[in-house]
């Protein structure tokens, strides 16, 4: 696989990228040059292969050479730019990815591309009800590691882009899909190329946009939902997402706010 026009690439907030020919996990190598003081704010690990990619939870997450995006952003964690806006940022960006090729895409909470329909013929976006429950095209893990007195977070994000029905064979929690099994053939160094600059323009731009397409692209703002947090479920409409991080829930007892950080699942509650 060959990505030449990664090497030269920069963009506001990212950037220089670094592609590896082989790595267990991009993000694990982040946090190493993390922890040997040689960390650089905005570089950006692409992996030609990926041998121990990492989901969520501890869950692992599949890299095709050749077929999919295996990449980490290396960010410097500040209180003008905290975490969750960082996660926030590419999982849209993964989205912004889709919809630019005229799919239908949605985000289930807190770190997961769907995409609906059979492609661009899809219905539209704005109608949850017209939606299918999707197959995840897209996946964002962030870790977090301290290191001489500054907070880095490795931001990764991995992109099913080329693969085809046979690639996806198997047992899964979600169903999977791809970019081609929904009609867009994309050569994998412009898809990277893509991800990356709607991914720093995510980063770098206003936030307030940032979590106004984040909420139109859950589906969920006005609707009755389940929070699901480590020790409890937390039921109620949701009135708003908030750039702070917190979702605004309201319900008999009055309007309450959980940390987005703390909400491992967010869904329509069956009850409505």
């Amino acid at each position: 696989m060959e990505l030449p026009r990664l090497r030269d690439w920069s963009g506001e907030r990212l950037g220089p990228v670094e592609v590896l020919p082989v790595v267990d996990s991009t993000n694990a190598e982040a946090l190493r040059r993390v922890t040997r003081g040689v960390a650089c704010d905005g570089l950006v690990l692409v992996a030609e292969r990926q041998e121990a990619g990492r989901g969520s939870r501890g869950r692992a997450w599949s890299h095709l050479p050749g077929k999919s995006i295996a990449l980490t952003a290396l960010l410097r964690a500040s209180d003008e730019r905290p975490l969750h806006l960082a996660i926030w940022a590419a999982v849209v960006a993964a989205t912004d990815l889709a919809f630019a090729h005229g799919l239908v895409a949605s985000i289930k909470w807190p770190n997961d591309g769907l995409l609906h329909g059979n492609g661009p013929t899809a219905p539209d976006a704005d109608e949850p009800n017209a939606r299918d429950a999707g197959g995840k095209f897209a996946g964002v893990l962030v870790e977090a590691r301290s290191a001489a007195a500054a907070t880095w977070a490795a931001l990764g994000v991995g992109v099913n882009v080329g693969h085809g029905a046979a690639d996806l064979a198997g047992e899964f929690r979600w169903p999977p899909t791809s970019l081609l099994l929904h009609g867009v053939a994309l050569p994998l160094e412009a898809a990277h190329l893509e991800l990356l600059a709607a991914l720093d323009r995510r980063l770098a731009h206003d936030p307030e946009e940032l979590v106004r397409d984040l909420s139109d692209r859950l589906g969920l703002i006005g609707r009755a939902v389940v929070a699901t947090l480590p020790d409890r479920e937390e039921r109620g409409r949701l009135v708003a997402i908030g750039v702070d991080g917190r979702l605004r829930l309201s319900g008999p007892g009055g309007e309450r706010s959980l940390h987005g950080a703390h909400v491992v699942a967010l869904a329509v509650d069956p009850a409505e």
